[in-house]
Order: C-alpha cells, then sequence, then structure tokens
C-alpha cells in the first residue's frame, strides 16, 4: 500500500496471537471478532495457510475460545481466567431492559448464576457524570434482580481467584 508491504487484518491477528501467551491470544481474536463476528473462518484460513508457523498451536486453541462480544482486551482476559477458574461460560454485551426500556449491554452475563460482570478499566468512567449514570444503570439492574461483580485489572492479573470467589458468593446471594 502506497509502496510500502502490508498484510491482511486476519493474518496480522493469526501472527500475533501465535506469539503470545493463551489468554492474550484470545484477546487478539476477540478483537478481529468484535467488528466482524463472522470473521472465524478467515482467521483459521489464515492460520492454515501457514502450517509451520511458530504459535500455531497456541492460535488453533484459542481460536476455539475465541467469541465475538469482547469489546476489550480486559473482557477477553477475564472470560478466559474466569472460565479457567472453573465458572461457567459467560454471555457477552448482553442487552438489560427493565419497564423504561434498555438499561444497557453488560459486558458479562451468567443467567443461570443471576450475575452481572463488569470489566472495568480506570478512563472508563472520567467525569463525575459518568460515574453518577453507572450508579442509575447499576440500580436498575440490580433492580431486574442480578448482583453485579465488577474488576479491573489489577484484580484481573493479581486477585483473580478474588474475583472468581465474589461471583461465586454474589450467585449463591442471587440464588
Amino acid at each position: 500500500l502506497d509502496g510500502l508491504p502490508v498484510v491482511g487484518r486476519h493474518l496480522a491477528a493469526v501472527s500475533t496471537a501465535a506469539q503470545l501467551p493463551l489468554d492474550w491470544s484470545v484477546g487478539v481474536l476477540d478483537s478481529v471478532l468484535w467488528g466482524d463476528p463472522d470473521a472465524l473462518a478467515l482467521l483459521r484460513e489464515a492460520l492454515a495457510d501457514w502450517p509451520m508457523l511458530r504459535g500455531s498451536g497456541t492460535v488453533r486453541r484459542a481460536l476455539e475460545l475465541a467469541r465475538p462480544g469482547a469489546q476489550t482486551i480486559l473482557e477477553s482476559l477475564s472470560r478466559v481466567r474466569l472460565c479457567d477458574a472453573g465458572l461457567p461460560e459467560p454471555r457477552l454485551q448482553v442487552p438489560i431492559y427493565d419497564e423504561d426500556g434498555l438499561i444497557g449491554y453488560v459486558d458479562m452475563l451468567w443467567e443461570d448464576l443471576g450475575v452481572v460482570g463488569e470489566a472495568d478499566g480506570a478512563l472508563k468512567y472520567g467525569d463525575e457524570q459518568a460515574l453518577y449514570k453507572e450508579k442509575v444503570r447499576e440500580d436498575r439492574i440490580r433492580g431486574k434482580g442480578f448482583r453485579v461483580v465488577r474488576w479491573g485489572w489489577d484484580d484481573m492479573d493479581h486477585r483473580m481467584d478474588r474475583v472468581a470467589a465474589r461471583i461465586w458468593k454474589a450467585a449463591r446471594r442471587s440464588a
């Protein structure tokens, strides 16, 4: 392109994912699926075109775990790590409604457990108005009978077991 060598998005994702640990590899592939949920076949084709790619085994495993719906790498890492910790796989970006209409899309929903999971980055609520709106949103979600568990990067990197325990505790309370 304009005299520069380039590769397509799917090959770039596969070759990047091949160099990463499994959970981060899933995150790279999830990011491609976010914009194009049907891209899984194209990612598999890109991997098939490079059978000797170092790390291709990781990519094959990551392709089995990749899902459309994660908006951030934190959401992808959280899903993979929480499932590894024994939680069932959550549904992603699920719309929740009440009598006033759409409350919003939740990052993760364990409907059978009655728990909503929110993976929050530090910049998400940069001003007081955004924080207030999120508190109102969370109250409306609770009004639908769900428990809400939140975590951030530090929790996922250093206290993932505590996050999983909080989700299980919320599920027991929800029941």
